[in-house]
């Protein structure tokens, strides 16, 4: 299995806002399986909560969806933790691209 680039960049989920993460997850997880499944979407979101003294691994994350998402689990997994990336590098920890949707919304 092989894993993108951006995997080796460490996120730090205490910068992000984690209520606006996990919708997106939920609402992406739901998009890709066709179905509302509240077990994935919870065990995403679990894997997303470090442990003590441990890092945040993106591909555990992603070989513990591939069961459910197969081929897909990669892809949602990159798409993941790039918006982690971008949301703790903003101010607001909330990832770039929500807020553009969420302008674009409002327009």
């Amino acid at each position: 299995m092989s894993f993108p680039k951006c995997f080796a960049q460490r996120v730090d989920m205490a910068k992000v806002q984690r209520e606006v993460v996990n919708q997106w997850v939920a609402e992406r997880l739901t998009e890709l399986l066709g179905f509302e499944d509240d077990i994935v979407v919870s065990m995403a979101i679990n894997l997303l909560e470090p442990k003590v003294d441990e890092r945040l691994d993106p591909r555990q994350l992603q070989m513990a969806l591939t069961g459910f998402l197969e081929k897909q689990a990669g892809a949602f997994t990159e798409e993941l933790w790039q918006l982690l990336l971008s949301a703790q590098s903003h101010p607001t920890g909330i990832p770039s691209a929500i807020l553009d949707k969420k302008k674009q919304e409002m327009q």
